[in-house]
């Protein structure tokens, strides 16, 4: 039975230098990307929503007894339009902060796609409630219930189903855009960053 050899210490395999240090880096970098890009896009949600408040139409209810009133004729798909407009903006939103995202070539990787789904998911809420403040500015409520007055009621968002829209479209526009790019690393731009493996020697000349 031949004896196993046992390898000089020197021989063993030994942890690369720098591997710690380089791990809690990488760290600290994708939580500041997911932590930057949640706040950039959960503002723009703010800029939406006082789009959406001024273009949603308005409801018109023709009164025929104090307390109930009926919708006036051509008023119906207001409720609808005011879903489409909310879902359209919720889209361009998510595609644009996307874009927006994946051109911070540093900020590319795990924290930065968490930090954009985070941040549409948010930006479409606050769109929500921003919105409907600023149409109940655009269109303020009369307490009128005379007979034969007409009153206006705001548009609102209805569902919360519609704030999907714009966090689903973020999410396709930049698995599209990691499948489309050409190289490994997604074209990540990594600066003053040093090789996590050792420089080989020459090779001895022949």
């Amino acid at each position: 039975m031949s004896a196993v050899p046992v390898l000089p210490d020197h021989a063993a395999p030994q942890p690369v230098a720098g591997t710690a240090p380089m791990r809690d880096m990488t760290w600290r970098r994708e939580i500041s990307a997911a932590v930057r890009v949640t706040a950039g896009v959960a503002l723009g949600g703010i800029a939406g929503g006082v789009i959406w408040g001024l273009l949603a139409p308005a409801q018109k209810y023709f009164v025929v007894r104090p307390g109930r009133g009926i919708l006036v004729t051509g008023e119906e798909q207001h409720p609808f339009n005011g879903i489409a407009i909310f879902i359209c903006i919720g889209v361009g939103l998510g595609f644009l902060s996307a874009v927006l995202a994946w051109r911070w070539k540093q900020g590319r990787g795990p924290g930065m796609v968490l930090g954009l789904l985070t941040g549409s998911g948010a930006a479409a809420v606050v769109m929500k409630f921003v919105g409907e403040g600023a149409a109940e500015l655009h269109h303020p409520h009369t307490d009128a219930s005379a007979v034969d007055s007409i009153i206006i009621v705001a548009a609102q968002v209805d569902s919360w189903a519609v704030v999907i829209a714009q966090p689903l479209l973020a999410a396709l526009a930049v698995m599209f855009a990691a499948a489309i790019s050409p190289g490994d690393d997604l074209g990540v731009t990594r600066v003053g960053q040093p090789d996590l493996l050792p420089s080989q020697p020459p090779a001895p000349p022949s």
